[in-house]
């Protein structure tokens, strides 16, 4: 019986050292600030281009699992403002695994949604400071689509 019971616990013990060898262990969070600022950079890049499908990409498992593909891209294109020629860093801090970034982005604004909180009195463009908090995911800086849709004035 005891033999078995030892036995027992071995063959237990094998099973789950080899399924913890299979589950991939966390990665360490870069502490570079350069990091999480490449990637906002990547962001605000893919928004001024409208490449939605790369900001999509871009986000957090939570936010991506929360929001489809096509109502992402849909409420960015109904956005009343978007980046424009201009762009600074101003501030990156890391806390862990989040990031936040604070920088100067020049937003042009084209059209008005009924419902955007603030507008310029005409359309053009204007410097505004923005923050961004980064959560890092899967190896990668990822954001927040929420965040950005609230950006784009939807």
């Amino acid at each position: 019986m005891r033999c078995r019971t030892l036995a027992g616990a071995l063959a237990l013990l094998a099973v789950l050292s080899i399924a913890s060898a299979a589950v991939p262990q966390s990665q360490p969070v870069p502490q570079d600030p350069r990091f999480p600022e490449d990637a906002f950079r990547s962001a605000i890049t893919a928004w001024a281009y409208n490449e939605y499908w790369r900001l999509y990409a871009m986000g957090t498992r939570e936010s991506r699992a929360a929001l489809s593909e096509q109502d992402f891209a849909d409420q960015m294109e109904k956005g009343s403002r978007r980046p424009g020629i201009g762009f600074e860093i101003l501030d990156a801090r890391i806390a862990g695994s989040q990031a936040l970034i604070k920088a100067k982005v020049r937003m042009e604004y084209g059209k008005y949604a009924p419902y955007a909180r603030s507008r310029p009195p005409t359309p053009g463009s204007a410097d505004e400071t923005m923050q961004a908090v980064l959560i890092y995911q899967e190896g990668d800086w990822r954001i927040n689509l929420h965040q950005f849709v609230g950006m784009s004035g939807y």
